[in-house]
């Protein structure tokens, strides 16, 4: 789970900003960078079927993107992936897909 940023240089205002950009949240499998979930839709893909185009989810905010941040709900049964304030996704806790909290 990582987040990207690529600047677009033909909106460069300022030499002492960084230009507007894409910013991008992955959630990918670590031993082999294959998608976890279907994050591009348009290509009628389902969570059964992925392919290379669903690791990544376009952030909203311009800017460089924050860290990823785990937000645990009261409950336990969610967590939220939140970047720059925005739940960009939530995983239901399952047999499947478990987050442990870590407190060190």
């Amino acid at each position: 789970m990582f987040t990207t940023y690529t600047p677009i240089f033909n909106e460069m205002k300022s030499q002492c900003m960084p230009p507007s950009a894409n910013g991008r949240f992955y959630l990918i499998n670590l031993g082999d960078a294959t998608p976890v979930r279907n994050y591009y839709t348009q290509d009628g893909s389902t969570e059964a079927q992925l392919y290379v185009e669903d690791r990544a989810k376009l952030i909203e905010d311009r800017g460089i993107p924050a860290e990823p941040q785990l937000i645990f709900t009261e409950a336990d049964d969610e967590v939220c992936i939140n970047v720059n304030r925005q739940c960009v996704d939530t995983i239901r806790q399952s047999s499947r897909h478990t987050v442990r909290k870590i407190i060190y």
